[in-house]
């Protein structure tokens, strides 16, 4: 893909995101830049998540076993989602989103790979909840829309420094 079809990709996805916002493209318009989220507060949202991934998953909480299955992935990948995002805080939302998500779409293929080693460290606790055991693509779409929501949430911790437009010349 070339630079300019590149930038151009981005922008639109910058607009499907933030609708009726321009980037800095356009002119008469700055770039939307989004402030890093609090380091404490995207300590507390990843052991939040972590946490209630670990009792959906660990304790017999008797709920339907499609919600322990999609609950727990969807818990998992918004983790991905907290560590990506806390680690780029200056990146964009979006760019966040993506590669997140291509972490947890690479991890769930991980799974049609077997080895011995990786198969013995699939069946230890930290193999099973980093890794899984078996491949689903319902589990990719649960991964995708679980970061997608979370990048939806994490709008509200990380609020935008300038959208507003440029003051036309000479006014």
């Amino acid at each position: 893909m070339s630079l300019i079809r590149h930038h151009q990709f981005h922008e639109n996805l910058l607009k499907m995101v933030f609708p009726g916002v321009e980037s800095s493209s356009t002119p008469g318009f700055r770039r939307i830049s989004m402030r890093p989220r609090p380091f404490l507060l995207s300590l507390v949202l990843l052991l939040l998540t972590t946490g209630a991934g670990l009792v959906l998953r660990m304790v017999p909480l008797d709920l339907s076993p499609l919600v322990v299955k999609y609950g727990g992935s969807m818990l998992w990948a918004l983790d991905i989602y907290w560590l990506v995002s806390t680690i780029l805080s200056s990146g964009s939302l979006v760019g966040s989103a993506m590669i997140a998500g291509m972490l947890a779409t690479a991890v769930e293929f991980l799974k049609l790979y077997h080895t011995p080693d990786l198969e013995a460290f699939r069946y230890t606790l930290p193999g099973t909840l980093l890794l899984g055991h078996s491949f689903s693509p319902l589990d990719i779409a649960a991964y995708w829309f679980a970061i997608a929501l979370g990048a939806l949430i994490d709008t509200q911790f990380r609020p935008t420094k300038s959208i507003y437009r440029n003051p036309a010349p000479g006014s």
